[in-house]
């Protein structure tokens, strides 16, 4: 799938180890890929700690 760059960027991130092999096996039982795992996180935390952004 392309990406649609109106509308998404790209940005390096550093993680620990053990923290993206655990991204990469709760994504890959979601049936997700680790970006769209960490976007969804991302979005669940931001929804539920800062919903008057």
């Amino acid at each position: 799938m392309a990406i649609d760059k109106t509308k998404n960027t790209t940005m390096s991130l550093t993680v620990p180890i053990e923290l993206k092999d655990k991204i990469k096996i709760l994504a890959n039982e979601e049936s997700r890929s680790a970006n769209s795992f960490i976007v969804n996180a991302v979005k669940e935390y931001i929804k539920n700690n800062h919903s008057d952004n």
